[in-house]
């Protein structure tokens, strides 16, 4: 009994992880972007007490690389990046934490010391995302790799 249990908890654990997808359509967590111009949104990622700073950190950075590629553009910047564990207790006085991680980032035509690589964030972070890419940006992703 106590085996299964166990088995339970770690099935119960895992599928509590926030994922990689729009907090739209999710109660664990995910992305969410703000479109501020053309080529450039303010993109969140708010974690929960199972996501580490770690993956919040990729999910945000596979999001602005989605967003960049749906441009058909292959280079992205980030400004304002901010990182930070949200708290907060409950009644009974337990702690509560999850990664926060959010930027400005801006798709543009060329390569610079600012820039990051969509095509190569895309393939870091496939494994954590489950492979979850957008048709637009696969499209994308497919020419610049051919």
């Amino acid at each position: 009994m106590k085996r299964l249990i166990a088995v339970a908890a770690v099935f119960l654990a895992v599928g509590c992880a926030t994922q990689y997808q729009s907090s739209d359509t999710s109660l664990s967590g995910g992305y969410t972007e703000s479109r501020l111009a053309p080529n450039e949104w303010r993109v969140l990622v708010e974690g929960n007490g199972f996501t580490s700073r770690g993956e919040a950190e990729q999910f945000l950075m596979r999001r602005a690389a989605e967003l960049t590629l749906e441009q058909g553009k292959r280079y992205f910047e980030l400004d304002a990046h901010d990182s930070w564990m949200q708290k907060w207790w409950t009644r009974s006085g337990t702690l509560h934490t999850f990664p926060v991680n959010k930027a400005v980032v801006t798709a543009v035509d060329e390569r610079s010391d600012r820039s990051f690589d969509a095509v190569k964030i895309i393939a870091e972070t496939n494994e954590a995302a489950g492979g979850k890419l957008s048709a637009r940006a696969r499209k994308t992703l497919e020419g610049f790799s051919s």
